[in-house]
This record gives structure tokens, sequence and C-alpha cells, in this order.
């Protein structure tokens, strides 16, 4: 959501606050403390709005369970592996295109306010995941619902064929992912290098592009050091990174993070050592 276009980091990190400052009647929070979703005021209810945002919501839930229960490393929009591959974009297809260390994986991701998902809509959104043309080993139907009051989610995985892995395609997205995200950052923004539960990690201060007081509320994108390797000393694919959950400090099984909150306190509290400032290339 937040990816920018050509320009470096500045609209990246603009494009990301904006949709949060466009989306913020949805999103329940006190400060720091995130509580849920929840529905527009009456006199803002916009219906075509509202369905924009319960889909970005439901693709942010599917992401998170597709790695979760189905070990996905990497989720890619659905069209970018069909340029890759050489297909053209065009006809039916689904939302992602996701792998695992040795397989490929499609899935639709919807996103509803509605109580309640038939059996029959969910065929039809199983049907819709095993649609396009890349061979997948399955295809998953993640469909989110009851958003706004107590969200629920139906996560359908028809049987599909056995199919080759697609090794390079596969790893080159994967590579393509880092790259761009590096790019953005490195061009704009230094980085220290901080260690967690024996792993290193970029850190990056975004403060500066926030209109809260450093001193009391930074935020930091970390990236794990193995990520950013631009030789082929390493393959993505058979990265096996684990996901750091903890108040204010999140990294997800990508190896991409955000941390908020005071340098020390955090370090204090889940034992970061920082080092000294230094470039890789």
């Amino acid at each position: 959501m937040g990816q920018g276009q050509n320009f470096g980091i500045l609209p990246t990190i603009s494009r990301g606050l904006g949709a949060l400052m466009f989306y913020n009647r949805y999103l329940d929070y006190d400060i720091l403390k995130f509580n849920g979703f929840r529905k527009s005021d009456l006199n803002l209810f916009d219906p075509t709005d509202q369905g924009a945002f319960s889909t970005i919501a439901g693709k942010a839930m599917a992401d998170f369970l597709a790695k979760n229960m189905l070990q996905a490393k990497y989720t890619h929009s659905y069209e970018s592996a069909m340029v890759l591959m050489g297909y053209p974009v065009v006809g039916p297809r689904p939302d992602l295109y996701c792998t695992t260390s040795s397989q490929q994986f499609a899935m639709e991701a919807k996103g509803f306010s509605i109580k309640s998902i038939s059996p029959a809509e969910m065929i039809k959104h199983k049907t819709q995941s095993l649609s396009g043309p890349i061979s997948v080993n399955f295809s998953v139907a993640s469909v989110s619902y009851n958003i706004y009051t107590e969200p629920r989610c139906k996560f359908h995985d028809p049987v599909g064929e056995d199919v080759p892995f697609y090794a390079n395609a596969n790893e080159t997205l994967a590579r393509m992912y880092y790259s761009r995200i590096l790019e953005e950052l490195d061009n704009y923004i230094d980085f220290r290098i901080v260690m967690f539960n024996e792993r290193y990690f970029r850190i990056y201060d975004l403060s500066q592009y926030f209109y809260f007081p450093k001193s009391r509320f930074p935020v930091n994108i970390l990236i794990d050091d193995i990520c950013t390797k631009k030789d082929n000393s390493v393959n993505f694919m058979n990265l096996n990174l684990q996901r750091i959950d903890e108040q204010f400090l999140y990294v997800d099984t990508d190896g991409i993070g955000i941390m908020i909150g005071p340098y020390e306190a955090t370090y204090e509290t889940s034992g970061f050592v920082m080092y000294p400032q230094r470039k890789f290339y």
C-alpha cells in the first residue's frame, strides 16, 4: 500500500501516510493501541469508499494468514508474476501470487462488512482463486467478513495439481521485492545495525517524516540484514525467517518490520544492542 513509484522514499512515505489519513475514519485506536476497524460516522458514510477499505483490509488479513498457516514467504500481486512470466494481463485471475520454499499458490482475497458468507458465495471465490494462466500447486480463497464488528475469515484451499516449482521466477520476484524497498530507503535515509535474537537488522529512522516528537515516538523500519544482500550468496527462497511480534515491534516472515517507541525503552525491554552506523555498499 505504501510503495511509491520511481521517485524515492518521500513519495513512498507520503503515499503510506496519505492512505492512513484517508482511511483514518475506519480505524479505531487510542494513541498507539489499535482496537480494530469501525464504520465511519453516518454523515461521512460512502459505500464505495468503505468497500475500497474493506478490500485493503481483506488483502492484509489474507497476507497474514498465508504466512501464518501456509508458510508463505512472499505474497506478490498476481499481475506482477504474470508480467514476469510473459503472460498478457487479461482475463479473470486471482489477487495474489504466493510462494513457499518449494511451492507456489494463488489467492483470492476479499473483504466485506456483511455479517456472513454463504457456501454458494465461497464457491464463487474459490473458482476465482483457480483462475489465471499460471499453474500453481493449489489455490486459496480468503474471504474476510463482519470486518467492522467482529472480523471473521473463511479460508478455503482447494486441492491443486502437482506442478514444477518456478525457482528462477520466484527468486527473481523476491529479489525485486527487496531491491525496490532498499533502493527507496538507502537513497534517502542512513541506517544503523541492531541485533535481536541473534539476528542483525538494518534500522531506518522515519521520524523526520512524522509530526510526533522524535524523542517520544520514533518510527523505524527494520529489514533483516540477510535480506539486503545483492549478490547471489543468498537464495531467498531458502530463507526461513521467524516472525517477531512484541509490543510496538513487529517483524514479518519476510524480514521486514516496524518499531515504534523510544530507543532506550525498546532496547531495555527487548534486548536490542546498537552498533555503529555503517554501509554495506
